[in-house]
């Protein structure tokens, strides 16, 4: 039996976001060493400053992604995400330049 890819563990994060302090989390996307898979096209990772503390935090998915590529490990911890927060999966994405525009 031949392996083209040995299997890796990944550690993947969680980002939501809000509009406002009052509403409620939206998920935005998954995040692996750096780099960011969205929930939705056209959503960027936060990248400046929002309008006010308390609109961005983070989960730390509880176990780790085994796949052969990070690639694969974002895809994988995405439907992990969704599955274990689906109230917060769906919906608009607030701030999704990654910037403090709406």
């Amino acid at each position: 039996m031949s392996h083209d890819h040995a299997m890796r563990r990944y550690r993947a994060r969680a980002e939501f976001r809000r509009p406002t302090s009052a509403a409620r989390w939206v998920l935005a996307g998954v995040s692996i060493g750096g780099r960011f898979q969205p929930s939705q096209d056209g959503v960027e990772r936060i990248r400046g400053r929002l309008p006010e503390p308390g609109l961005v935090a983070w989960r730390d998915l509880p176990d780790p992604i085994v796949a052969a590529t990070v690639d694969q490990a974002l895809t994988i911890a995405l439907d992990v995400a969704r599955g274990r927060w689906p109230r917060f999966a769906g919906g608009r994405v607030p701030f999704p330049s990654g910037t403090a525009e709406r």
